[in-house]
């Protein structure tokens, strides 16, 4: 990795753009790394499918998120929502949403 700081100032535009290719290399490779730790974490500790859980690892504490994401087929949604009651509803804030399109 190319992990030194260099002053910018006396830096030519081509110098700086090969600086900048090198901090990038670096930022990516730096990302993949942090990855693989997240998933030996979770490895270890666990993650629910959805929800999160707080884990006290003496020094510091570490909170594991799973998410859901859920769509819905509006088309869908229009042709049956008149026979769900009203408090059975998935989302709040759909009939807004159905509105705006």
């Amino acid at each position: 990795m190319h992990t030194k700081s260099i002053s910018t100032v006396d830096l030519n535009a081509q110098q700086l753009s090969k600086a900048w290719l090198e901090a990038k290399v670096d930022e990516d490779a730096s990302k993949a790394h942090r990855i693989k730790i997240e998933e030996a974490i979770v490895a270890k500790l666990g993650k629910s499918k959805e929800g999160s859980k707080t884990h006290d690892l003496d020094t510091h504490k570490v909170t594991i998120t799973g998410v859901i994401n859920r769509t819905l087929d509006k088309k869908v949604w229009e042709s049956i929502n008149d026979r769900i009651p009203e408090e059975l509803r998935p989302v709040t804030c759909l009939r807004l949403l159905l509105e705006m399109h």
